[in-house]
């Protein structure tokens, strides 16, 4: 079975309609070579149908504008990220330069790496409940508002890394406050959902690690959200 698998993905590279079952039925090689001339055959008479493509490319200028405003976002976390570095080290410093002693430096020192990553999640929250609200099912224009909304929001929450609440009951919780509708007795790994407002996950359900939600996703230059139901 193997060899013939082997032989058939071979076959398909010149004769793309061939299947498993012409090489049972072909014992021999030039019965085989009688069938591939067929479906050779059949195929120059096919009648291919051309569908149109009806996707509208966006202008220039969105291109540039969402580049524009993408860079301003990525140099402005980027600056976050660093502060983020540096603030325990400011912190510890300050603290013993008021001669408070180094226990009290290192205390706060982790103190501010504790509410830290606390306030990127709350931060997240917050610019997605501003800038989104609710997603709703849809299609938008790549690179239009709605998309640099969205994208900005998916930065945040990575930015945030959610999945340090995997497989625990604090990560239901996080896509409930993100507006997903997450039942009774729900286990969540290290899923991924880049629109939670369409994610519902029913009672008594466990969803394993590294998972992904696809409830927004790009095709034809569209931002498009779909419902997803578990």
């Amino acid at each position: 079975s193997l060899i013939a698998a082997l032989t058939i993905t071979e076959l398909r590279q010149w004769f793309p309609s061939i299947a498993l079952h012409d090489l049972y039925e072909c014992r021999t090689a030039a019965k085989l070579a009688e069938r591939l001339t067929l479906l050779s055959d059949e195929k120059k008479n096919e009648t291919t149908l051309k569908i149109p493509n009806t996707c509208v490319k966006p202008s220039y200028t969105r291109i540039i504008l969402c580049s524009v405003y993408q860079a301003i976002v990525v140099l402005i976390l980027g600056g976050i990220v660093s502060l983020e570095l540096i603030l325990p080290y400011i912190i510890f410093v300050r603290i013993l330069h008021h001669h408070h002693g180094i226990g009290y430096a290192c205390l706060g020192a982790y103190g501010v790496l504790v509410i830290v990553p606390l306030f990127r999640h709350l931060f997240s929250l917050i610019i997605k409940w501003i800038l989104i609200g609710r997603y709703k099912e849809g299609d938008f224009p790549l690179w239009g508002w709605m998309y640099v909304r969205w994208w900005t929001v998916e930065q945040l929450r990575n930015l945030a890394m959610p999945e340090t609440f995997a497989d625990s009951p604090l990560m239901s919780i996080y896509y409930r406050l993100f507006g997903a509708k997450i039942g009774r007795n729900v286990h969540l790994g290290s899923i991924n959902c880049e629109a939670p407002d369409l994610l519902e996950i029913d009672d008594d359900t466990t969803i394993s690690s590294e998972v992904h939600f696809q409830t927004a996703f790009v095709e034809d230059y569209t931002l498009k959200f779909r419902r997803i139901y578990i």
